[in-house]
């Protein structure tokens, strides 16, 4: 039985004109360090693991129905760490939702932290679609339709999610035909936005819109006044490491109606819906890791009870494309989050398929963790083969000495900041900080 809700005590001012305090310079700290513990100094990597794994053990349990799920944290050491994990694992608005429905028992210190992050993700996912209301029109009047993907597209759609404001997100992801990208791009100029940087290959850019503040307001929450962007897409193909790429293209016909607004847009059936999840969540296994499997848990449980997803279907697509060992990290770790979602034929042929850098580097993760830590494994896991390795090896020598003039100081600092960074052999051991099934 559900908890009575009890309505949020609200502590938020989207209106504040600068960001919290210490902000910038915590990034700009980072900028100089690349040293993530400089921004949010005082959390200690233990008291973040444990977080991390409380709003994993709270997100099992609901995810399994469990009546008696819990979060809570003792003192403001545990809370703030709490908060943190929240925002980097992208559930804070998600899990303050589920303790406003009585899904989720918590104090009241815990109910109010996570509060104000649902009170911002509900007000950014206002202020964002609001934002790209106009760039949806230019490019409709074009005759261009975009598709709309990932967290801009699930967090619309009643059956994934309870609301936009609970799935945050930093980026409106749309898909538009490769022939139409020079029309696509006239049409966000003329929406009032503009490109962030030059156009990645496979084009991929991202706008933002004139009148929108380029700064970061919030390093605890995905803050409601913090940048959003367009980011430009014209093929599904998902990018890999080292040149790889999961080939999606050949289900771009697999698209249904999606309105936003009143507007008529496209938005990614099955099973393209599952394909594009599941590769996005194996490429990105850092930050978010923890709600990008949520989603995906979430819409294989709707379409399957609901028919849209077939097993064997999807199966039949991923051999097809040759994109099956790309998707081993996402289904392995939201197998773990979730037992029985997923088809066992599946996993194993996913397994097989992916390559030992890779099933060594799952065995070692969590679903609720946010390591960033680098090994060497980590960084050449999707490598089929050790010739590929090296080759790999040798580009990014290449690549980072030609950024630096390619003479030989620049050569032999490229190679130091190969192996010399702070990363070992092996990825880290997430299970050891308490994470994972209880």
């Amino acid at each position: 039985m559900l908890e009575k809700r009890r309505p949020f005590a609200s502590t938020c001012s989207v209106n504040s004109g600068e960001p919290d305090a210490g902000v910038t310079e915590r990034l700009r700290r980072f900028e100089d360090t690349r040293d993530s513990r400089v921004l949010w100094p005082g959390l200690t990597e233990m008291a973040a693991a444990a977080a991390n794994a409380a709003v994993e053990r709270a997100v099992r349990a609901v995810l399994a129905n469990d009546p008696h799920a819990t979060l809570a944290g003792e003192g403001s050491g545990a809370l703030y760490a709490l908060t943190i994990a929240g925002y980097t694992t992208g559930t804070g608005p998600m899990i303050a939702r589920w303790i406003e429905d009585g899904r989720i028992r918590a104090p009241d210190p815990v109910r109010n932290v996570f509060a104000l992050q649902l009170e911002h993700g509900r007000r950014r996912a206002e202020r964002m679609e609001h934002g790209v209301l106009p760039a949806f029109d230019a490019l409709l009047d074009r005759g261009i339709t975009p598709v709309a993907i990932k967290g801009f597209h699930l967090g619309r759609c009643r059956q994934y999610c309870e609301e936009p404001g609970v799935r945050p997100m930093t980026d409106v992801d749309i898909v538009v035909p490769p022939e139409s990208v020079t029309d696509a791009e006239a049409a966000l100029t003329a929406a009032g936005f503009l490109p962030v940087a030059p156009a990645a290959r496979p084009y991929k850019r991202n706008w933002r819109a004139t009148n929108i503040d380029p700064r970061i307001f919030s390093l605890e929450r995905s803050d409601a006044r913090s940048r959003w962007q367009v980011e430009l897409h014209v093929t599904f193909d998902r990018p890999f490491p080292n040149g790889l790429s999961a080939r999606l293209d050949g289900e771009r016909h697999t698209v249904v109606p999606f309105e936003v607004a009143g507007r008529k847009l496209l938005a990614p059936a099955q099973p393209l819906l599952f394909l594009l999840l599941a590769s996005h969540s194996s490429s990105e296994l850092g930050a978010l890791r923890l709600l990008r499997l949520i989603d995906l848990v979430r819409v294989v449980r709707a379409d399957r009870a609901s028919g849209r997803l077939d097993w064997d279907e999807v199966e039949t697509r991923l051999q097809r494309s040759s994109a099956l060992r790309f998707t081993y990290p996402a289904i392995a770790l939201a197998e773990s989050l979730a037992p029985g979602t997923f088809d066992a034929r599946l996993l194993e042929s996913a397994y097989t398929a992916s390559t030992w850098g890779v099933r060594h580097t799952v065995k070692n993760l969590v679903p609720g963790g946010t390591s960033s830590r680098a090994s060497l494994i980590a960084m050449f896991m999707w490598d089929p083969s050790p010739f590929a390795i090296v080759r790999s090896a040798v580009a990014k020598v290449v690549r980072s000495a030609l950024g630096r003039g390619a003479g030989i100081a620049e050569w032999r600092e490229a190679f130091r900041r190969l192996t010399s960074r702070t990363f070992g052999l092996a990825p880290p051991d997430e299970r050891r900080n308490g994470g994972g099934p209880d």
